[in-house]
Protein backbone atom coordinates (compact mmCIF):
# COMPACT_ATOMS: atom_id res chain seq x y z
CA UNK A 1 0.00 0.00 0.00
CA UNK A 2 3.00 2.32 0.41
CA UNK A 3 3.25 2.54 -3.40
CA UNK A 4 -0.34 3.77 -3.51
CA UNK A 5 -0.10 6.65 -1.09
CA UNK A 6 0.28 4.80 2.21
CA UNK A 7 2.96 5.62 4.74
CA UNK A 8 3.58 2.10 6.05
CA UNK A 9 4.38 -1.27 4.37
CA UNK A 10 0.93 -2.86 4.30
CA UNK A 11 -0.10 -5.75 2.07
CA UNK A 12 -3.71 -5.66 0.82
CA UNK A 13 -5.43 -8.52 -1.00
CA UNK A 14 -8.13 -7.76 -3.57
CA UNK A 15 -10.65 -10.25 -4.94
CA UNK A 16 -12.15 -9.53 -8.35
CA UNK A 17 -13.68 -11.37 -11.30
CA UNK A 18 -11.67 -9.48 -13.95
CA UNK A 19 -7.99 -10.01 -14.69
CA UNK A 20 -7.12 -6.33 -15.18
CA UNK A 21 -7.17 -5.89 -11.38
CA UNK A 22 -3.66 -7.41 -11.45
CA UNK A 23 -2.42 -4.02 -12.70
CA UNK A 24 -2.62 -2.92 -9.04
CA UNK A 25 -0.19 -5.66 -7.94
CA UNK A 26 2.69 -3.32 -7.12
CA UNK A 27 5.42 -4.17 -4.60
CA UNK A 28 7.46 -1.65 -2.66
CA UNK A 29 10.47 -0.46 -4.66
CA UNK A 30 12.48 0.26 -1.52
CA UNK A 31 13.25 3.82 -2.60
CA UNK A 32 11.33 5.52 0.18
CA UNK A 33 11.11 5.35 3.98
CA UNK A 34 8.21 3.93 6.04
CA UNK A 35 6.65 5.07 9.27
CA UNK A 36 6.80 2.50 12.10
CA UNK A 37 4.00 0.22 13.31
CA UNK A 38 2.97 -0.21 16.94
CA UNK A 39 2.14 2.49 19.44
CA UNK A 40 2.83 6.10 18.61
CA UNK A 41 2.00 9.59 19.89
CA UNK A 42 0.04 12.41 18.34
CA UNK A 43 0.87 16.13 18.58
CA UNK A 44 -1.06 16.40 21.85
CA UNK A 45 0.90 13.58 23.45
CA UNK A 46 -1.94 11.02 23.31
CA UNK A 47 -0.93 7.41 22.75
CA UNK A 48 -2.62 5.34 20.02
CA UNK A 49 -1.91 2.42 17.68
CA UNK A 50 -0.59 3.13 14.19
CA UNK A 51 -3.08 0.62 12.74
CA UNK A 52 -5.87 3.17 13.31
CA UNK A 53 -4.14 5.46 10.81
CA UNK A 54 -4.12 2.71 8.18
CA UNK A 55 -7.80 1.79 8.52
CA UNK A 56 -8.72 4.08 5.63
CA UNK A 57 -7.34 3.32 2.17
CA UNK A 58 -5.19 6.11 0.66
CA UNK A 59 -6.92 8.36 -1.86
CA UNK A 60 -4.42 7.40 -4.58
CA UNK A 61 -5.29 3.72 -4.13
CA UNK A 62 -9.05 4.42 -4.25
CA UNK A 63 -8.66 6.41 -7.47
CA UNK A 64 -6.59 3.59 -9.01
CA UNK A 65 -9.27 1.00 -8.16
CA UNK A 66 -12.05 3.16 -9.61
CA UNK A 67 -10.08 3.79 -12.78
CA UNK A 68 -9.36 0.07 -13.17
CA UNK A 69 -13.05 -0.82 -12.77
CA UNK A 70 -14.08 2.00 -15.10
CA UNK A 71 -11.73 0.83 -17.83
CA UNK A 72 -13.01 -2.73 -17.49
CA UNK A 73 -16.61 -1.56 -17.87
CA UNK A 74 -15.69 0.48 -20.92
CA UNK A 75 -14.11 -2.58 -22.57
CA UNK A 76 -17.42 -4.41 -21.99
CA UNK A 77 -19.38 -1.45 -23.42
CA UNK A 78 -21.13 -0.83 -20.10
CA UNK A 79 -21.97 2.54 -18.60
CA UNK A 80 -22.23 3.61 -14.97
CA UNK A 81 -25.55 4.98 -13.75
CA UNK A 82 -25.51 8.72 -12.93
CA UNK A 83 -24.27 9.46 -9.40
CA UNK A 84 -23.47 5.79 -8.72
CA UNK A 85 -20.03 6.60 -7.30
CA UNK A 86 -21.48 9.27 -5.03
CA UNK A 87 -24.11 7.15 -3.28
CA UNK A 88 -21.69 6.22 -0.51
CA UNK A 89 -21.37 9.84 0.65
CA UNK A 90 -24.43 9.57 2.86
CA UNK A 91 -23.77 6.02 4.01
CA UNK A 92 -23.97 5.80 7.81
CA UNK A 93 -21.30 3.13 8.09
CA UNK A 94 -18.94 5.27 6.01
CA UNK A 95 -19.54 8.29 8.26
CA UNK A 96 -19.06 6.25 11.46
CA UNK A 97 -15.84 4.67 10.19
CA UNK A 98 -14.49 8.06 9.16
CA UNK A 99 -15.30 9.49 12.59
CA UNK A 100 -13.49 6.61 14.34
CA UNK A 101 -10.42 7.05 12.16
CA UNK A 102 -10.37 10.80 12.84
CA UNK A 103 -10.60 10.16 16.59
CA UNK A 104 -7.84 7.51 16.35
CA UNK A 105 -10.16 4.90 17.87
CA UNK A 106 -10.20 1.23 16.94
CA UNK A 107 -13.63 -0.24 16.20
CA UNK A 108 -15.13 -2.30 19.01
CA UNK A 109 -17.85 -4.89 18.81
CA UNK A 110 -21.08 -3.82 20.46
CA UNK A 111 -22.08 -6.04 23.37
CA UNK A 112 -25.80 -5.30 23.05
CA UNK A 113 -27.92 -5.38 19.89
CA UNK A 114 -30.10 -2.41 18.97
CA UNK A 115 -33.24 -2.25 21.09
CA UNK A 116 -35.44 -0.96 18.28
CA UNK A 117 -35.04 -1.09 14.51
CA UNK A 118 -34.45 2.27 12.87
CA UNK A 119 -37.56 1.85 10.72
CA UNK A 120 -41.03 0.56 11.53
CA UNK A 121 -41.32 -1.35 8.23
CA UNK A 122 -39.93 -1.48 4.70
CA UNK A 123 -41.81 -0.35 1.62
CA UNK A 124 -41.03 -1.07 -2.04
CA UNK A 125 -42.07 1.49 -4.66
CA UNK A 126 -41.24 2.65 -8.18
CA UNK A 127 -39.88 5.92 -9.59
CA UNK A 128 -39.36 6.92 -13.23
CA UNK A 129 -35.89 8.42 -12.87
CA UNK A 130 -32.99 7.69 -10.50
CA UNK A 131 -32.76 11.42 -9.80
CA UNK A 132 -36.34 11.42 -8.45
CA UNK A 133 -34.87 10.31 -5.10
CA UNK A 134 -33.00 13.35 -3.84
CA UNK A 135 -30.92 11.64 -1.13
CA UNK A 136 -28.06 9.12 -1.31
CA UNK A 137 -28.30 5.46 -0.38
CA UNK A 138 -28.56 4.82 3.38
CA UNK A 139 -29.54 8.47 3.90
CA UNK A 140 -32.93 9.83 4.92
CA UNK A 141 -35.37 11.88 2.88
CA UNK A 142 -35.48 15.54 3.84
CA UNK A 143 -38.98 15.94 2.39
CA UNK A 144 -41.85 13.66 1.27
CA UNK A 145 -41.42 11.84 -2.05
CA UNK A 146 -44.15 11.00 -4.58
CA UNK A 147 -43.79 7.41 -5.89
CA UNK A 148 -45.79 4.63 -7.57
CA UNK A 149 -46.94 1.35 -6.08
CA UNK A 150 -46.69 -1.97 -7.94
CA UNK A 151 -50.24 -1.52 -9.29
CA UNK A 152 -49.64 2.04 -10.52
CA UNK A 153 -51.26 3.98 -7.69
CA UNK A 154 -49.48 7.08 -6.45
CA UNK A 155 -48.16 7.09 -2.89
CA UNK A 156 -46.17 9.40 -0.66
CA UNK A 157 -43.05 8.26 1.15
CA UNK A 158 -42.81 10.43 4.29
CA UNK A 159 -39.81 12.55 5.20
CA UNK A 160 -37.13 10.86 7.34
CA UNK A 161 -37.64 7.56 5.49
CA UNK A 162 -34.36 5.66 5.07
CA UNK A 163 -33.32 5.06 1.43
CA UNK A 164 -32.36 1.36 1.43
CA UNK A 165 -31.75 0.41 -2.19
CA UNK A 166 -32.38 1.25 -5.84
CA UNK A 167 -32.33 -1.06 -8.86
CA UNK A 168 -33.13 -0.59 -12.54
CA UNK A 169 -36.18 -2.54 -13.71
CA UNK A 170 -39.20 -2.33 -16.01
CA UNK A 171 -42.60 -1.00 -15.06
CA UNK A 172 -45.17 -3.63 -13.92
CA UNK A 173 -48.03 -1.11 -14.35
CA UNK A 174 -49.49 1.45 -16.72
CA UNK A 175 -50.81 4.93 -16.01
CA UNK A 176 -53.27 6.99 -18.01
CA UNK A 177 -51.35 8.96 -20.63
CA UNK A 178 -47.99 8.16 -19.07
CA UNK A 179 -46.06 5.05 -18.09
CA UNK A 180 -46.67 1.79 -19.94
CA UNK A 181 -45.94 -1.78 -18.87
CA UNK A 182 -42.33 -2.61 -19.73
CA UNK A 183 -41.04 0.98 -19.66
CA UNK A 184 -37.70 1.52 -17.95
CA UNK A 185 -37.98 2.68 -14.34
CA UNK A 186 -36.38 2.12 -10.95
CA UNK A 187 -37.50 0.00 -8.02
CA UNK A 188 -36.70 1.70 -4.71
CA UNK A 189 -36.98 0.50 -1.13
CA UNK A 190 -37.42 2.70 1.93
CA UNK A 191 -37.41 2.06 5.65
CA UNK A 192 -40.51 3.89 6.82
CA UNK A 193 -40.22 5.97 10.00
CA UNK A 194 -42.04 5.26 13.24
CA UNK A 195 -44.91 7.32 14.53
CA UNK A 196 -44.51 8.43 18.14
CA UNK A 197 -47.32 6.20 19.44
CA UNK A 198 -46.20 3.15 17.46
CA UNK A 199 -42.58 3.54 18.61
CA UNK A 200 -43.52 3.82 22.30
CA UNK A 201 -45.92 0.86 22.08
CA UNK A 202 -43.34 -1.34 20.38
CA UNK A 203 -40.56 -0.32 22.78
CA UNK A 204 -42.76 -1.05 25.80
CA UNK A 205 -43.68 -4.44 24.36
CA UNK A 206 -40.07 -5.45 23.65
CA UNK A 207 -38.61 -4.23 26.93
CA UNK A 208 -34.89 -3.73 27.51
CA UNK A 209 -32.76 -6.68 26.41
CA UNK A 210 -30.26 -6.09 29.21
CA UNK A 211 -32.97 -6.05 31.91
CA UNK A 212 -32.41 -8.63 34.64
CA UNK A 213 -35.92 -10.06 34.27
CA UNK A 214 -35.14 -11.03 30.68
CA UNK A 215 -32.59 -13.52 32.05
CA UNK A 216 -35.21 -15.36 34.15
CA UNK A 217 -36.70 -18.52 32.55
CA UNK A 218 -40.34 -18.17 31.55
CA UNK A 219 -41.53 -20.86 34.01
CA UNK A 220 -39.78 -19.11 36.89
CA UNK A 221 -41.18 -15.75 35.79
CA UNK A 222 -44.72 -17.22 35.73
CA UNK A 223 -44.26 -18.53 39.28
CA UNK A 224 -43.00 -15.13 40.48
CA UNK A 225 -45.92 -13.35 38.84
CA UNK A 226 -48.39 -15.80 40.41
CA UNK A 227 -46.98 -15.13 43.89
CA UNK A 228 -47.16 -11.38 43.37
CA UNK A 229 -50.75 -11.40 42.10
CA UNK A 230 -52.27 -13.64 44.85
CA UNK A 231 -52.62 -13.37 48.60
CA UNK A 232 -51.06 -15.83 51.07
CA UNK A 233 -54.45 -17.48 51.65
CA UNK A 234 -54.97 -17.93 47.91
CA UNK A 235 -51.50 -19.43 47.54
CA UNK A 236 -52.13 -21.88 50.40
CA UNK A 237 -55.48 -22.93 48.93
CA UNK A 238 -53.93 -23.40 45.48
CA UNK A 239 -51.25 -25.70 46.92
CA UNK A 240 -53.82 -27.74 48.88
CA UNK A 241 -56.00 -28.18 45.79
CA UNK A 242 -52.95 -29.17 43.73
CA UNK A 243 -51.89 -31.79 46.29
CA UNK A 244 -55.43 -33.20 46.63
CA UNK A 245 -55.81 -33.50 42.86
CA UNK A 246 -52.58 -35.43 42.35
CA UNK A 247 -52.96 -37.58 45.48
CA UNK A 248 -56.39 -38.62 44.24
CA UNK A 249 -54.94 -39.36 40.79
CA UNK A 250 -52.15 -41.41 42.34
CA UNK A 251 -54.72 -43.46 44.26
CA UNK A 252 -56.67 -44.12 41.06
CA UNK A 253 -53.57 -45.38 39.29
CA UNK A 254 -52.32 -47.51 42.17
CA UNK A 255 -54.66 -50.38 41.37
CA UNK A 256 -53.64 -50.50 37.72
CA UNK A 257 -49.95 -50.49 38.66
Amino acid sequence: MCMMGGTRPKWTRLVAIFSSISALNIECDGLHSHQPWGKTMDAAGNEFYATSLEAEHPRRFCIAVVQCVHRTLQRQHLELLPNTLFDIKGNKMFEMQTARITALNQSRRSKLPHLMPDSSSAGIFFVLQAADVSCALQAKLSKPLEVFTSIGNTATVPAQSLFLRRSATTSPFSTAGGVKVGDACFEVAFGLPWTYDAFISKAALMGHRAHFCKLVPSDTQSAIDFHVEHTLDELAQYRLDWCKRWLQRAAELETEE
